[in-house]
């Protein structure tokens, strides 16, 4: 789907939404069997549906690049590696604090292929958020990349293609939300509740990242290798990301309209280990650096349905040694269109049988004190 179809399908449907009636639509009970604990919130800020399950179908564009700058021989060269990835469709499913989600890569024109390669992308997240807790797990692969800067040392503008060239990352990121009676994650950014007054909330938040950057030969393209003095046959990263910090996050509401903005700024403690071929050996790295986690999300959210523009920006830089360091990009913009259905009986049923379940189970519910 190109930008300008995006944009009109965009730009129809809020036309149409923004054209309906206002009325809220009363939450029915809860119609569980067995009744948990509910987390008290104020429902003049947010609209809770525990009854409700969620179904959302996405499209996203997803920028990510991996670049390598050196150095040595009192040069200043960088190679951009890049996923040709023009975009990705898919699906997430959520009920009560459990959200899942797989995403698959859109096709790519002939042009685009022969020009750029092709890559392998896999995705699958999961979420699970509570009021005052939200956790995010992310796997994403991507195999075969693109040097974007190759035009400059291979004329007339060719591109210099790695298809054995694999990224892999495994995320988890948490926050813990201090205002969650008024605020709501699920309602800025799962879109499986609603806020309905503007408020916000201080928030402590963590990540932890995995990753891993791997060719079967080296990353430093063959015409520019020298110019990477003895890292040149640089082969293999693997890093180790821990971030800690803190931030504030608040949700505008105008009407049915929410716009929402999240800013979370710390430290990262980044061990790391790369494989050089000419050596046939690991080296190891140690640096702290900034951690950061900013997030938009603009929606229109009725009670039953919404769609959603939603974005995050992810930047991270690392030094290997003296002449050579890195940065890792990551870029996500993404349109979503939901539908918020009751949860049919036998899930209402199945959810009631297996807490029941973990309840026999749990060894210390019959304990004296």
């Amino acid at each position: 789907m190109g930008e300008r179809n995006v944009f009109a399908v965009i730009v129809f449907l809020f036309a149409i939404m923004a054209n309906q009636g206002h009325a809220q639509d009363a939450a029915p009970a809860d119609t569980h069997h067995c009744h948990r604990k509910v987390f008290p919130v104020d429902t003049q800020y947010i609209e809770r549906d525990v009854n409700r399950m969620m179904v959302e179908y996405f499209i996203d564009n997803r920028g990510y690049s991996f670049e390598l700058k050196s150095s040595a021989n009192n040069g200043n060269y960088l190679v951009r590696w890049t996923p040709n990835v023009a975009g990705v469709h898919g699906f997430r499913f959520s009920y009560r604090s459990l959200t899942i989600g797989v995403g698959f890569k859109l096709p790519l024109s002939e042009f685009n292929a022969r020009n750029y390669g092709n890559t392998d992308y896999s995705n699958l997240t999961v979420a699970f958020n509570k009021p005052k807790i939200a956790l995010l797990g992310s796997w994403r692969r991507y195999r075969g990349m693109v040097d974007l800067n190759s035009p400059d040392y291979m004329p007339p503008y060719a591109y210099y293609k790695q298809a054995d060239l694999t990224a892999g990352s495994l995320t988890l990121k948490g926050s813990y939300i201090f205002s969650p009676e008024r605020f709501s994650y699920k309602a800025a950014y799962i879109y499986t509740e609603r806020q309905l007054r503007s408020a916000g909330s201080w928030l402590l938040s963590g990540a932890f990242n995995l990753s891993r950057l791997r060719g079967d030969s080296s990353m430093v393209p063959d015409p520019i290798r020298s110019n990477f003095g003895e890292n040149g046959g640089l082969q293999e990263i693997q890093r180790l990301y821990l971030g800690m910090g803190g931030g504030y996050a608040h949700t505008f509401v105008y009407q049915h309209f929410q716009l929402s903005l999240l800013l979370n700024l710390g430290l990262a403690l980044q061990p790391m280990r790369y494989y050089l071929m000419q050596s046939s050996q690991w080296q190891a790295a140690n640096q702290i650096s900034l951690y950061s986690d900013l997030g938009a999300s603009f929606s229109y959210n009725r009670p039953q349905w919404y769609i959603a523009l939603q974005g995050q920006v992810f930047n991270d830089g690392f030094r290997i040694d003296d002449n050579i360091s890195g940065n890792t990009s990551q870029l996500w913009f993404s349109f979503k269109v939901g539908w918020r259905p009751l949860a049919p009986a036998f899930v209402r049923r199945g959810e009631d049988f297996f807490f029941h379940t973990l309840q026999k189970l749990n060894p210390f519910k019959n304990k004296k004190k």
